[in-house]
């Protein structure tokens, strides 16, 4: 029997650190603040444990940015913020209260 290997180009993962990614006051309450420095087009999404995304911004200016995201009214817990990053996707805890 003839066995066939497909090989799909695996996503990286990058280091928070490599494009200065910075996520606060974690813990957050109302104001959730994102600061990286973006060269090209990125997405930034919110999800809750149910895999629901709760906010999401795109971003495609180059430079240091800062996005800010309002939770106010978001119900208590753990959220994972995803940073899509071009070929990266970076993944950060944020905790709502």
């Amino acid at each position: 029997v003839p066995v066939v290997i497909h090989h799909d180009e695996v996503t990286g993962i990058m280091d928070a650190s490599e494009i200065g990614l910075n996520v606060y006051p974690n813990p957050v309450s109302d104001r959730l603040l994102v600061d990286f420095y973006n060269d090209g087009q990125a997405r930034i999404s919110l999800v809750n444990v149910h895999g629901q995304t709760v906010a999401r911004q795109e971003v495609s200016d180059s430079g240091r940015i800062t996005l800010e995201f309002n939770l106010h009214g978001l119900p208590t817990g753990v959220y994972m913020l995803q940073l899509d990053h071009g070929s990266a996707v970076i993944t950060e805890k944020v905790i709502v209260r």
